[in-house]
């Protein structure tokens, strides 16, 4: 979708976590290169990884002085040196405290929740993290580009 509707002004950001089963615990940049590999592109922004929980978690992760020697390889990070991962245990980012604003107030479930953020900054959407397709995103998206109003949401989360 990001290469359909970039010329129109389309953007995607990530946020990395690691407060979902413990399964971030590389360093930001070794998440932003694991996602890069994962979706096949660099096209899209991946940030600092951030807290979204409202009660910390306890998870490790890779210890940032290990960074060079696993930069290359993500998948080999599982064997590098943990350490407490500040991140999973943080307050919660305020990126995500602007996310979550009513009506989209739920707590975020598991990684890959979606939001359609409006040109003019505010949010039109959130997706579960299913299939975003299933859920009328790109609809969504055309809908907000032209500058329409959203129809009905098909998913509990909009």
């Amino acid at each position: 979708m990001l290469e359909k509707y970039r010329s129109r002004g389309l953007e995607f950001i990530a946020f990395p976590v690691n407060q979902f089963g413990c399964q971030g615990p590389g360093t930001s940049e070794m998440e932003r290169e694991y996602a890069y590999k994962k979706f096949g592109t660099r096209d899209f922004e991946v940030m600092d990884k951030i807290a979204v929980k409202t009660k910390p978690v306890r998870c490790k992760g890779i210890d940032p002085k290990s960074y060079e020697e696993f930069k290359d390889d993500p998948d080999a990070m599982l064997t590098a040196p943990l350490v407490d991962d500040v991140t999973s245990s943080a307050k919660e980012s305020p990126v995500y405290e602007f996310l979550k604003r009513k009506p989209f107030d739920k707590e975020i479930e598991w990684n890959y929740v979606k939001f359609l953020v409006g040109r003019d900054g505010q949010v039109l959407r959130r997706y579960s993290p299913g299939d975003p397709l299933e859920q009328g995103m790109e609809e969504d998206i055309k809908r907000a580009l032209d500058g329409r109003e959203l129809g009905k949401p098909r998913n509990p989360y909009a």
